[in-house]
């Protein structure tokens, strides 16, 4: 369960002219929704020779000036948990994405339940304990938690996270 809490990705926020047709990315990932809003994700690992699945969602559930209140709701391997979390506007979701040097930036439309979205793309190299990792993000500020896809990939692991379905009350 550590390995999952890791790999859960806090993404970055990063802004783009709003004046121009590129979408935005705020800093604040869920103070711009209602309470009720919410992103559900389906996430596929394989590393060590081991592959899993995970279905999640995550709903905001409280909004004060400092925080949100996320109830996150987890089904793995016909498990099912949930937990609340209170994060600071500039945080999106639990775990760590490694640090490194953004290689490309760009604008790319991903369709989730019939919607397209636009996106701000970003892909990063770095070195995990040794191991050369490519992250490659995609947000936009239309979904609660700005995340709508996320894919690690290095020698000995491979991870992609994407939105499933989600609902933005404004």
């Amino acid at each position: 369960m550590r390995a999952l809490v890791l790999l859960i990705a806090l993404l970055p926020s990063f802004d783009t002219n709003r004046r121009n047709v590129e979408p935005r990315v705020t800093k604040r990932p869920w103070a711009d929704f209602r309470v009720g809003s919410f992103a559900a994700y389906k996430l596929h690992q394989m590393a060590g020779g081991a592959a899993f699945d995970i279905e999640y969602r995550m709903t905001l559930l409280e909004l004060t000036s400092e925080k949100a209140v996320i109830d996150t709701e987890m089904s793995f391997s016909g498990t099912k948990t949930s937990h609340r979390q209170e994060l600071p506007h500039n945080q999106s979701m639990m775990g760590v994405v490694p640090a490194g040097k953004p290689v490309k930036k760009g604008v790319e439309t991903i369709t989730v339940g019939g919607r397209a979205i636009r996106c701000v793309v970003i892909e990063m190299e770095s070195d995990v304990n040794g191991q050369a990792m490519v992250t490659k993000t995609w947000q936009s500020d239309l979904v609660p938690g700005l995340n709508v896809k996320m894919t690690m990939k290095g020698a000995a692991m491979d991870y992609t996270m994407e939105l499933t379905e989600f609902e933005s009350k404004k």
